[in-house]
């Protein structure tokens, strides 16, 4: 059970968090809702966050029995991963700000982990979560922002990442540099040509609530700007996580 379980209101969407936090308990408490309130309500979302995870109880066996990592999750997927609880928190409240954003007309919801560096954003592939240590990240020079997917427009190559609900923050908005995708299995041939790169892109696209199960997949408008991003700026094979 989570010491703390309560279900908010993000905008239009009721929202189930389960944490043993006491600070994101704390600051999501004026946003609670009833359960009699729920009625009529068409969009839920779920959440998990884990951010102080137990100890092992095997300490004289570390490497049989390895520390556990505090997540944030939706259902049964893992949207972010670190020893960072303060990273995970930011990025949880980012990603209930951003049910309350719309994708504007001519930008894309693209799915992975931003890395921030020198004022620009680098767009690493979603599976870096589990991939990459978060302290690996940071001698590397990045800062991650642990949200599932960000807002793009291609023309100008700008990224936003919502503000943390609740805070009255502000959201990053930042350029993007570079941006990666997986690199193909061994013997298989990296795809060559703008409607391959698309058409191996096509997965990173997020629908509006990108982190419900149930959401549509992206329309036309998604693809067209999709197409446009990869012309401005094509994809790079592998780097973190691929």
């Amino acid at each position: 059970m989570w010491p703390h379980l309560l279900t908010i209101a993000v905008g239009g969407t009721a929202v189930g968090i389960g944490t043993d936090d006491d600070a994101l308990a704390a600051l999501l408490a004026p946003w609670r809702i009833a359960p009699d309130q729920l009625q009529g309500v068409a969009d839920r979302v779920d959440f998990g966050a884990e951010l102080h995870p137990p100890e092992p109880t095997q300490r004289a066996a570390p490497r049989a029995v390895p520390r556990a990592v505090p997540t944030v999750h939706h259902g049964s997927q893992v949207i972010a991963r670190s020893t960072d609880p303060a990273a995970l928190r930011d990025g949880l409240l980012r990603t209930l700000g951003a049910l309350a954003v719309d994708t504007p007309a001519g930008h894309l919801r693209l799915t992975g982990l931003p890395l921030m560096r020198d004022g620009g954003i680098e767009l690493a592939v979603p599976e870096a979560v589990d991939r990459v240590a978060h302290r690996r990240l940071l001698g590397q020079g990045y800062t991650p922002v642990y949200v599932p997917s960000v807002l793009i427009h291609p023309g100008t190559l700008q990224v936003r990442i919502a503000a943390p609900f609740g805070t009255g923050q502000e959201p990053v908005v930042a350029p993007l540099r570079r941006w990666w995708m997986a690199a193909p299995p061994t013997g298989v041939a990296p795809p060559v040509g703008l409607a391959r790169v698309v058409a191996h892109a096509t997965h990173r696209l997020a629908p509006p609530q990108h982190f419900d199960e149930l959401s549509s997949q992206p329309g036309g408008d998604a693809l067209s700007a999709l197409v446009q991003l990869v012309e401005q700026l094509p994809p790079v094979l592998g780097g973190p996580g691929s």
